[in-house]
């Protein structure tokens, strides 16, 4: 049933006009507006009087200038699991419109697929962007899919296909991976091999991350010239066709590049450094600390840890930054998720740390033995999470317990990526070490 609350004035006469100021359906339908006021007796007055809408109402219209898609991160667990996603858009009175016409899509139709109801339905392991458009207006939605039925790797082998070390590793399917590192070398495997791509950059290239086959960044610098020691660092942008360097420079590191939306993304480094891209150009915000941040990862654009030098972990709520009892003074060098209640941390010293929504303990003791600094951390479910290191140390967790793998190689790895059916770990001398399923 509609219903509305009402403004009341009165004249001298013993009669009041109430006004209906705001009629609401069920919460998809939005608030519509009234043109009708109706007299009553002033004894009326005393009573909680509910008008009816009907008659009453007309519809807000847009067009729309602002979209949003509630809630703004999902997590879903296994193939085949769906998540429904709502939106409000908003007219430039601030009104919420009545039964917007929304177009729903999704960034990355290989991690989740979402139809014109705002269903989405996991494929494959991974995060993708669905995009909600009103009027020509937008807004995203992030989902994280773990998919838990996925087989661990049984095997590893080992590629060179460029002498130059290899430091990132991301893609957005299996056939479309890329690999970034020293001398501006960026790689890209359509499945079957892997081709050296035109960078335009010497830079050292220390990560890459995107929100889909045709929206790609990395991040890096120049190799230090003490003569030159301000040199800018690069942000480049790959838009399916090229990579090019974006407009503004930086003096510090940038190790590591994450996002939630087109419009929202963080590249985290040198002294506490944290950049974000609104769609149009990179700022800098305020960390809070002036320790090196070396990755970041998230669920949403309000969930989202950065770590870094001496322990640091710091939290994004979507209003600041904010530090986290890590429990270790180790360095940490990698983060990554299935769930705000599931994110794994790994750095020097054979740490491993994991959050379950409440707080930060480390895993685990059987590793106690192992003496390999961590560097990476990637899976597909919190029963498939894979962390490389030095040393060609492949570390698994099978959702019971941590065992090192043979991975048949002595080289650092400094990355790992994967997929539903396969894991690549990228470091030194070009090396690209593929895991079969």
């Amino acid at each position: 049933m509609l219903w509305g609350t009402t403004e009341r004035s009165c004249g001298g006469l013993g009669e009041c006009r109430v006004q209906i100021a705001e009629c609401r359906t069920d919460p998809k339908g939005g608030p519509l507006r009234v043109r009708r006021s109706f007299a009553l007796a002033a004894a009326v007055l005393g009573l909680t009087t509910w008008l009816s809408c009907d008659d009453a109402l007309e519809p807000v219209s847009g067009p729309a200038v602002e979209v949003q898609v509630t809630p703004a991160g999902i997590s879903l667990s296994g193939a085949g699991a769906t998540a429904t996603l709502t939106v409000v858009a908003r007219n430039a009175n601030g009104d919420a419109l009545t039964s917007p016409a929304v177009t729903w899509s999704s960034l990355n139709p290989h991690i989740a697929t979402i139809d014109e109801d705002g269903t989405a339905t996991a494929v494959a392991s991974g995060q993708v962007t669905v995009v909600a458009e009103v009027d020509g207006q937008v807004g995203y939605a992030l989902l994280t899919v773990s998919t838990p039925e996925v087989r661990p790797v049984t095997s590893w082998s080992a590629r060179y296909p460029v002498a130059a070390t290899l430091f990132g590793v991301w893609g957005t399917s299996p056939s479309d991976i890329h690999a970034v590192g020293a001398l501006g070398t960026i790689l890209h495997y359509d499945g079957t091999e892997w081709r050296d791509m035109t960078s335009g950059t010497n830079d050292y290239l220390y990560s890459v991350w995107g929100g889909s086959s045709s929206d790609v960044y990395a991040h890096g610098c120049p190799a230090y010239d003490p003569n030159q020691p301000n040199r800018s660092c690069a942000t480049l942008h790959y838009d399916g066709t090229e990579w090019s360097e974006m407009a503004g420079g930086y003096p510090r590191h940038l190790m590591s590049v994450w996002g939630a939306a087109p419009t929202d993304i963080y590249a985290v480094g040198d002294l506490g450094r944290i950049l974000h891209y609104d769609g149009a150009s990179w700022s800098e915000t305020t960390a809070g600390t002036d320790l090196g941040l070396m990755d970041i990862w998230g669920t949403s654009s309000s969930n989202i840890y950065a770590v870094g030098d001496g322990g640091l972990i710091l939290h994004y709520d979507g209003a600041g930054w904010s530090r986290m009892n890590s429990g270790t003074t180790w360095q940490m060098l990698g983060v990554w998720g299935t769930s705000p209640t599931d994110v794994y941390a790994v750095g020097l010293g054979g740490t491993i740390l994991h959050y379950d929504g409440t707080s930060w303990s480390a895993m685990p003791a059987e590793l106690a033995q192992l003496e390999s600094d961590l560097l990476a951390v990637w899976g597909t479910s919190s029963s498939d999470v894979y962390v490389v290191g030095w040393n060609g140390t492949v570390v698994h967790y099978d959702g019971t317990g941590w065992n090192v793998m043979t991975s048949g190689t002595r080289e650092d790895l400094l990355d790992v990526w994967g997929t539903s059916t396969g894991v690549y770990a990228v470091g030194a001398n070009g090396i690209i070490l593929q895991g079969t399923r």
